[in-house]
């Protein structure tokens, strides 16, 4: 009898703890690992088949299943195309939008040469004209098609542009896309302002923001390499970036240094997420970086998320991903991450994005602020939407944000210290509520379209005025052009 009251205690704990007392109830992790064929393959002792024979290996033993996207000169080499083309069902294929000269000439398109083979105007899909690009498009997945009897249904890059993501969906029936996370200056390019390391449905002409309702909706759900860490790599540098899941960033003796105590932590950081009823990260490792420097660390990943499995923690393709995400989110629903700094400082952070902004409080050695604000709207078009760009900085499109990276403002809330945390998931957003140093109760809410300090509540674009005025740079926003 003490049993099964004790049986009906435990379960009724369950569904009256509170939003914020327990771990998000479903956990994926993809594992995408891209593959570059020949052009421009640098490692002396290795060729591309290297890490993926022993990647594979590791994957196979621990019974994960994975996604390979191969970028087309892979696709082409009939050694690389034809090892994928026998593997099982639990290894999906897909393919890496990254421009070469072998796809190029294959799709009868003048490549554009450049002394960094991964600057943007070379490499991404917006360096090429609009009839270029589906000339690229139509090459690479007609060379799937004849490799493996059907088109695929995941694509990444580093960055794939909007309008290259519905002429691929509209025409070829792709569920899934992958860019990178938020990174600022590594490879000389900015892909900065979308979610941050969070899975949305990109909007029909600017991929980088998720979509504020189904007609706006390219129809795929993009998912970001890289995952982040949210307190320490918000900065404009490579140093700032690379503190991240991937081991070629975190274990790399030339920024970082940090083990696999550190990934874990990461991943937690996601998977063990309070505030999300649905967590995703995605690792990988690049065939083209070094097995030796890099593929022990990348093992006791994949182990690591192996040992998960007992927790709930799935593994999946990304086309897997992408049907469940529509599944148990057919609109865009708010997205919280909190965690306290990864490498042991007292900072904590706490970012919230929905489809009008998206938020970045931080508590570090300045106090409480607000090191990132900016809102989104699906009228703005991509810099690169109808026109090739040699560049891409996609930092500098948006006219309504608060951003301490660009432009070095930040709204300070309190100085100094501050105590009693409590992170409270709402309906429709967050609250913070905290202790200042001289034992004020503070209380920050975040909600649909506005922002309450206290008692104050306002409309997220005049928040980021006074933000911007609170820190005296109010000469980077034309005040006149800003409308709720």
């Amino acid at each position: 009898m003490l049993r099964i009251f004790a049986a009906v205690f435990f379960l009724l704990l369950f569904f009256i703890l509170p939003v914020n007392a327990s771990a998000a109830s479903r956990q994926y992790v993809n594992i995408v690992n891209p593959v570059r064929g020949s052009d421009f393959f640098q490692l002396k002792e290795e060729n591309p088949l290297t890490n993926v024979k022993k990647t594979y290996a590791t994957l196979r033993l621990n019974n994960l299943s994975s996604t390979w996207l191969l970028r087309p000169d892979a696709l082409f080499a009939e050694e690389i195309s034809s090892f994928f083309s026998v593997l099982p069902s639990n290894q999906e294929v897909g393919i890496f939008m990254e421009v070469t000269p072998t796809w190029a000439n294959k799709a009868g398109v003048n490549y554009h040469s450049n002394p960094n083979w991964h600057a943007a105007g070379s490499v991404f899909l917006t360096g090429y004209e609009i009839e270029e690009r589906k000339k690229l498009i139509d090459t690479s997945f007609e060379q799937f098609k004849k490799v493996f009897g059907n088109y695929p249904e995941s694509v990444g890059a580093w960055w794939v542009d909007a309008f290259s993501l519905s002429y691929i969906k509209e025409k070829y029936g792709i569920t899934a896309s992958m860019d990178v996370a938020d990174q600022y200056t590594t490879d000389n390019y900015q892909v900065w302002g979308q979610y941050f390391s969070q899975p949305f449905y990109p909007s029909k002409r600017n991929a980088l923001i998720p979509a504020s309702g189904e007609t706006q909706k390219i129809g795929v759900v993009t998912i970001q390499w890289a995952t982040r860490d949210p307190f320490n790599s918000y900065g404009n540098g490579v140093l700032d970036s690379t503190f991240s899941v991937q081991a070629n960033d975190y274990a790399n003796k030339k920024y970082h240094n940090l083990s696999i105590d550190y990934f874990k932590k990461l991943v937690s950081v996601y998977l063990d997420n309070p505030y999300a009823d649905l967590a995703q990260v995605t690792v990988g490792l690049e065939n083209d970086f070094s097995w030796e420097d890099f593929g022990e660390e990348y093992i006791k990943q994949l182990e690591h998320i192996s040992s998960r499995k007992f927790s709930g923690t799935r593994a999946v393709t990304m086309s897997e991903f992408a049907q469940i995400y529509k599944r148990f989110y057919p609109d865009s629903p708010p997205q919280i991450i909190f965690a306290k700094d990864p490498l042991g400082s007292d900072g904590m952070v706490l970012w919230f994005q929905n489809t009008r902004y998206r938020m970045g409080w931080f508590y570090d050695g300045r106090g409480s602020l607000i090191r990132d604000l900016r809102t989104y709207s699906n009228s703005l078009d991509e810099p690169c939407f109808e026109k090739r760009c040699d560049n891409l900085n996609l930092a500098m499109t948006e006219v309504r944000n608060l951003d301490q990276v660009t432009y070095g403002d930040g709204w300070v809330i309190d100085e100094g210290k501050i105590s009693d945390v409590k992170i409270t998931r709402i309906s429709d957003g967050v609250i913070i509520n905290y202790v200042n140093q001289v034992g004020i109760k503070r209380k920050l809410e975040f909600v649909f379209n506005d922002v309450r300090v206290d008692s104050k509540s306002q409309p997220v674009s005049f928040a980021i005025l006074e933000g911007i005025e609170a820190g005296k740079k109010t000469d980077k926003i034309n005040f006149s052009s800003i409308i709720n």
